[in-house]
């Protein structure tokens, strides 16, 4: 929840409250379903004014700019308005009834907004200024002379998390990891990868190959979204950018698991734990981004994987493991 107010002379002319600036889509939005904004605008004066009217604005806009590939390469801008949308809350119409002007006090407006599943989600990263923007915009007019005050807050339009894993293609199933003291993780996911839901499972197995007792401490995981943008020019790459975010991080300690370290044969010295992770994959942010060329964007996932253990008790080892799946 927000609030952004503007004061002139005594008198605060508009506020805008919004119970959230992110519009978040999940799977089930997809099918023609729409996401509702909802909040208020609130005026508040200190003395009679005549309110004309009072309305929100909802906009979306997309700017791409890009070299030429000419004889003369010069950059050029394109700037659409892929979504504009006005909401009227109040509009003072003389000889019907209404007051021709409000006392002292506040008014409050509510109003809900919706949001389309077919918008392209917020894009900020693009190289050369380029990116889709949405704002919502709260104008109150007033007096005579229709004198307008206004208030802009920026939205952000999440798609995530549900991206549609069924062409994605993890290599390879298995991967195993030494780390000293003796220590081997290893890492497994079934091929051919078949998509849950979204979610990318993954089963470990961590092993300690002495007789020497550790204690886990803690085990996190992290994965990443890298998003990398080839730009060509004359039809040969020119330019990149590369844009990692964090989307998901869990923690979680082997008493948290319903594994526990066990032996692998009685004469065996060899201590095991297994426990599996689900991981929920988000969209991919270029099927909804049509200024860009699939063919020119790569994303790769990265999961981060934090072993914190103690041997003997006194000795602390913190290793982080690494590792990357190519769409």
């Amino acid at each position: 929840m927000f609030r952004i107010a503007a004061d002139f002379g005594g008198i605060l002319r508009s506020l805008t409250r919004l119970e959230n600036k992110d519009i978040v889509f999940r799977r089930s939005h997809r099918e023609g379903q729409k996401q509702i904004l909802q909040g208020d605008v609130t005026f508040y004066t200190q003395s009679s004014i005549i309110i004309k009217s009072v309305k929100v604005i909802l906009k979306a806009v997309r700017k791409v700019s890009w070299l030429t590939d000419s004889l003369q390469p010069q950059y050029v801008e394109q700037k659409e308005c892929v979504l504009h949308q006005e909401q009227k809350l109040h509009v003072f119409v003389k000889n019907a009834g209404q007051a021709s002007r409000a006392g002292p006090g506040l008014y409050i407006w509510p109003f809900a907004v919706t949001f389309s599943g077919d918008l392209p989600e917020s894009v900020d990263w693009l190289p050369h200024d380029s990116y889709i923007s949405y704002t919502l915009t709260a104008e109150v007019a007033t007096g005579i002379l229709w004198n307008t005050t206004s208030t802009t807050e920026h939205l952000r339009l999440i798609k995530s998390p549900s991206f549609l894993a069924d062409d994605l293609d993890f290599a390879p199933e298995f991967r195993e990891l030494i780390f000293p003291p003796d220590v081997t993780c290893q890492i497994t996911l079934a091929q051919p990868y078949q998509p849950a839901d979204g979610q990318l499972d993954l089963d470990f197995a961590f092993t300690h190959n002495q007789s020497n007792i550790i204690n886990i401490e803690n085990i996190a995981f992290e994965l990443f979204q890298v998003v990398h943008l080839a730009v060509t020019k004359y039809g040969k790459p020119w330019s990149a950018t590369k844009h990692e975010r964090r989307i998901i991080f869990t923690a979680q300690r082997p008493n948290d698991t319903t594994a526990a370290f066990k032996s692998l044969d009685p004469e065996d010295d060899r201590k095991t734990i297994h426990f599996s992770v689900s991981l929920q994959l988000p969209l991919a942010p270029y099927t909804c981004v049509q200024s860009v060329e699939e063919e020119n964007l790569k994303v790769r996932y990265k999961l981060r994987a934090t072993f914190t253990f103690f041997q003997n008790s006194s000795l602390r080892f913190r290793r982080v493991v690494r590792r990357d799946w190519l769409q």
